[in-house]
């Protein structure tokens, strides 16, 4: 490589020209020309990345970036890219940056080296190169929540968007910019093929003149110094014409050619699920509030609907929701003879339990199995603590249960799971809905005799997927596991995804236009259309009439498969017809929903008002389509 140190370095691929500038003991981002217009699309400095550390001895912490306190400073071009270096920091002496930038067709490649040999601090987060342009009035930014979501970037306020990866929150590793007047875009992708935990952040930046994406990651072995360590993966910036359905299509090249975590597929879809799974086009939701027979309900239901039916079976066993876990045994009376029940009319039925929490008081108020047996072994807090979560459910004495998350590079939790997955198979359901796996972010775990290392890496999602692997490799060939919303990373070992929070503003259908034809997208919260009690029961007015109308229309046309909606909520949806047809008619059109892809949706105009959903859940207001 011919080297050439220098002040500013500009690099060029087929699309795009990056000027990086050294600049007051630091290395900025100032420029990003798009070539095929001849547009500048940053007119300002701005930092390529921020790094967080902590001292070892007394745990306070400290962030550097790259715009300032460097002394020994290095851009260095070469034939096929350049080389940014940064080191001798003030405040973090020992630790060297490094970024790599390769100019590879349309795309730049970005690969980033830290450096610490300081044993005083250990390194905790660092930035992905972050994306900086302009603020405009018609710029548009693509965030992964859920199947995806399209905000204008410029709003009262500013934007401030931080979400985990793999979650609820960023179901893919991928963000993108576009303007909507003149088509132009940018694709910020994390091609990560064993994923990292990473987090992916959307903001308004340079006191409101520009916009900023970016991703960062918690770093590995955080309890000791020295610990440097490669960015998980290589990040890619591509120039691309359109929008968001424009930037699926580049994560789907990379989920289709480098994923290690893509399921087996073909023309014809998922491989490697039963048919029954990709047959269903209505789900029912059914608690087993008490311990009496309630499949009939139920299957007078799925005759008045006419179409191939399934039920997500909560509350089925003796304890409480969310209470006194993993100890789901044994089941309420009635069940065994309500699933026969199910099965003599054709449906089939998928127990929930949870995977990811132990109660800490687990037998009704006191600590029966937790310290001595499950303590050891799940996520520890920097200092040592565990990792606690509480939601609704509450102990006799009115307290929050304090649901401790377990670690899932525990042989002991694994072999739980697996326990309890197969008793339930032995039992004779037909699937096992596994919670939060999908939904709920990584925890940076510290334990010491955990083995993984300290804080973030790969190892989160490699351990679930070792647990999902462990199950699947020795449950009958027609049974299936889904969890809970839609993170990518887990879809090998399972055959669905519950859907339910797709049901936002400004959501796209950028994860089904990746995964329609890998992975099954089933449920939307009807609940959140209407007051209900804790149990889903007990609705106070009606429904939303707008909302029933968008929930209905989206999620056909987003070819999940419909409904999760209790039995009394099926009875007393408005537009109850309109519903029917829908679920009727995808049914008739179920191979291109098992097997086809998503084409880019037709825009439509008209001058009929939009259809409103006036109640929906406080977070989730307003909604209009």
């Amino acid at each position: 490589m011919t080297e050439n140190k220098q002040t500013q370095m500009t690099l060029q691929n087929n699309r795009l020209a990056l000027l990086f500038v050294a600049h007051d003991g630091g290395v900025m981002l100032g420029a990003v020309r798009d070539l095929k217009r001849g547009k500048e699309r940053l007119s300002y400095l701005a930092p390529l990345f921020s790094l967080k550390a902590v001292r070892i001895s007394d745990g306070s912490e400290l962030t550097v970036d790259s715009a300032s306190g460097w002394s020994d400073i290095s851009l260095v071009r070469g034939a096929e890219g350049g080389d940014i270096m940064l080191s001798g920091s003030s405040v973090l002496p020992r630790v060297s940056v490094t970024i790599k930038v390769l100019a590879d067709g349309d795309r730049f490649v970005f690969e980033t080296y830290l450096s610490n040999a300081n044993g005083e601090y250990a390194l905790l987060e660092c930035d992905y190169t972050a994306l900086t342009v302009d603020l405009t009035d018609s710029l548009d930014f693509f965030s992964p929540y859920g199947p995806g979501e399209v905000h204008p970037a410029k709003k009262d306020g500013g934007w401030s968007l931080t979400q985990s990866y793999p979650s609820y929150g960023a179901s893919m590793q991928y963000l993108a910019l576009f303007d909507r007047d003149d088509r132009f875009g940018i694709y910020y992708g994390l091609h990560d093929p064993a994923p990292a935990a990473k987090k992916l952040c959307c903001n308004t930046t340079g006191e409101g003149k520009t916009f900023t994406i970016k991703a960062f990651m918690p770093l590995a072995d955080i309890k000791s110094g020295t610990n440097g360590q490669k960015l998980c993966g290589r990040l890619v910036w591509q120039a691309f014409d359109g929008d968001w359905y424009d930037a699926a299509m580049l994560y789907r090249d990379f989920i289709e050619n480098e994923a290690e975590y893509a399921p087996d597929y073909d023309e014809n879809g998922r491989k490697g699920i039963p048919d029954w799974a990709r047959n269903v086009c209505q789900w029912f939701n059914t608690r087993v509030t008490e311990d009496k027979p309630f499949a009939d309900e139920v299957i007078a239901r799925a005759k008045d609907i006419g179409v191939t039916t399934a039920v997500h079976l909560y509350y089925w066993h003796q304890i409480p929701f969310d209470n006194d876990y993993p100890h789901y045994f044994p089941m309420k009376s009635c069940v065994v003879d309500e699933l026969k029940k199910f099965h003599d009319a054709g449906i089939k039925v998928m127990p929930y339990i949870n995977g990811r929490l132990w109660d800490t008081r687990d037998k009704e108020d006191r600590d029966f199995e937790f310290t001595s047996v499950a303590k050891p072994w799940c996520t520890k807090m920097y200092d040592g603590k565990p990792f606690v979560e509480t939601y609704s459910s509450k102990e006799k004495d009115g307290s929050p249960v304090e649901l401790a998350v377990m670690c899932p590079s525990a042989t002991l939790w694994q072999d739980k799971v697996c326990e309890i997955v197969t008793k339930l198979f032995d039992v004779g359901f037909d699937a096992v809905y596994i919670d939060q796996i999908a939904a709920a972010e990584a925890k940076p775990c510290t334990d010491p005799h955990h083995e993984h290392s300290a804080g973030g890496g790969e190892w989160w999602c490699h351990a679930y997927n070792t647990l999902l692997e462990r199950i699947s490799r020795t449950m009958p060939d027609d049974r299936m596991l889904t969890t809970e919303c839609s993170a990518d990373p887990y879809m090998k070992h399972l055959g669905g995804y519950l859907s339910w929070l797709w049901v936002k503003n400004n959501q796209v259908p950028a994860f089904p236009a990746i995964f329609s034809d890998k992975v099954i997208s089933f449920g939307t919260d009807f609940r959140a259309l209407g007051k209900f009690g804790y149990n889903g029961y007990g609705l106070e007015g009606d429904l939303d009439e707008g909302g029933c109308r968008i929930f209905a229309a989206q999620s056909f046309l987003f070819g999940q498969q419909m409904g999760w909606m209790l039995p009394n909520v099926y009875d007393i949806m408005p537009y109850h017809d309109y519903y029917k047809t829908l679920v009727r008619e995808r049914e008739t059109l179920l191979d291109f929903f098992n097997a086809g892809r998503l084409l880019r949706p037709p825009v439509v105009s008209d001058d009929a008002p939009k259809t409103v959903c006036n109640y929906c859940r406080e977070e989730l207001l307003p909604r209009g389509v």
